[in-house]
């Protein structure tokens, strides 16, 4: 916890708890504040194999099913817990224009390619990357048009 990380060595799937990860590894996951502040609540009192999350009404642990549902009554969007959460993850990272390869480790790839399939270079991001440059180059000797549209002045 003093890094602000957690350990992530087992996966839930299918109802049934595995003992490894999909790729067989060890994950470190960074925590936001928010995350961080919810795991110091929830940690109090739990055994090393015990569920960090708990569901208040049933006393068991969030399933897939029940984080969809959730996540879906308070959105109202009508995709999977998957897509909506973990797609939406690595997209974000992506229109933050984070290093592919910080991506991939968030992400969990194995391959950056995998990564790399988020990467879609829209006009609209490809014309903010443009316009970030400032200058345009000159028509005219002697001036170049800002950002702006506004003349600039241009070194000889």
């Amino acid at each position: 916890m003093n890094r602000k990380t957690i350990l992530v060595q087992r996966s839930f799937s299918r109802h049934k708890l595995r003992e490894t990860t999909k790729t067989h590894r060890k994950h470190y996951m960074p925590l936001s504040d928010v995350a961080l502040e919810i795991v110091v609540r929830n940690i109090k009192d739990k055994t090393p194999d015990a569920f960090l999350f708990i569901n208040e009404t049933t006393n068991k642990h969030y399933t897939v099913g029940n984080l969809w549902w959730n996540w879906h009554e308070h959105s109202g969007v009508e995709v999977s817990f998957y897509e909506g959460s973990r797609h939406s993850f690595i997209t974000q990272l992506v229109e933050d224009n984070t290093n592919p390869l910080v991506a991939k480790e968030l992400a969990r790839h194995t391959d950056l390619r995998t990564t790399q399939k988020y990467y879609h270079a829209t006009s609209s991001k490809l014309r903010d990357v443009v316009n970030r440059r400032g200058k345009v180059v000159p028509l005219d000797r002697g001036e170049a048009l800002g950002v702006d549209g506004g003349k600039q002045e241009t070194r000889s």
